[in-house]
C-alpha cells in the first residue's frame, strides 16, 4: 500500500490551489474529481455548494424580514401570522442547509475514497471522514496531488 504524496498539512505547498479551496471549496473539489476521472461526483458537489450558497443568502433575508416584522409587532401592528409563515420558511432554510451540508460531506468523503483506491494509498474510510471533517481544505489539496498523478497516468495510458 502507498502512502499520500503529500502530507495533510502541506497544502501551502501549491498556495494557488490552496486560496481556490478557501475561496470556492466547491470549484476546488470539482477540479479534484474532474482530474481523478470522477466528474460527476465533482459537479454534485459544486451542484451542492452552489445551492448551499443560495440559501445563505434566502437566510439572511428570511432572518431580516423575520427581525423587521418583530419590530413592526413590538410597535404595535398586528404581525403575528406573517412572522409564523416567516418563522416557517426560515426553519424550512435552515433545515435544508444542514441536509445540504451533510451531503456535501458525504461527496467529499466519497470523493476522498475513490482516489484513494485508485491509487492504492493505505487507510479507511474514519480517517477519510476526520480529514474531512476538520480540515476540508488541507484534504482536498492533498487529493488534488493524486488526482494529478491519476490524469497524468491516464493521458500516458492513452498515449500507448
Amino acid at each position: 500500500m502507498a502512502k499520500w504524496q503529500k502530507d495533510i498539512c502541506s497544502c501551502l505547498d501549491r498556495i494557488d490551489f490552496c486560496l481556490l479551496t478557501w475561496l470556492c471549496v466547491g470549484c476546488a473539489e470539482f477540479l479534484v474529481a474532474k482530474r481523478a476521472q470522477m466528474k460527476p461526483l465533482g459537479q454534485v458537489s459544486l451542484v451542492l455548494f452552489i445551492i448551499l450558497i443560495i440559501l445563505s443568502v434566502l437566510d439572511s433575508i428570511t432572518s431580516s424580514t423575520y427581525n423587521s416584522l418583530n419590530q413592526a409587532r413590538i410597535d404595535g401592528e398586528e404581525t403575528e401570522g406573517a412572522m409564523f409563515v416567516v418563522g416557517l420558511i426560515w426553519l424550512a432554510i435552515l433545515m435544508l442547509i444542514i441536509v445540504l451540508i451533510v451531503a456535501r460531506g458525504v461527496v467529499s468523503i466519497i470523493i476522498r475514497e475513490k482516489i484513494r483506491e485508485k491509487r492504492d494509498i493505505e487507510g479507511n474510510v474514519l480517517l477519510d471522514c476526520c480529514c474531512i471533517f476538520w480540515c476540508e481544505h488541507c484534504a482536498i489539496c492533498q487529493e488534488y496531488e493524486e488526482a494529478l498523478a491519476i490524469e497524468e497516468e491516464v493521458a500516458v495510458s492513452q498515449k500507448l
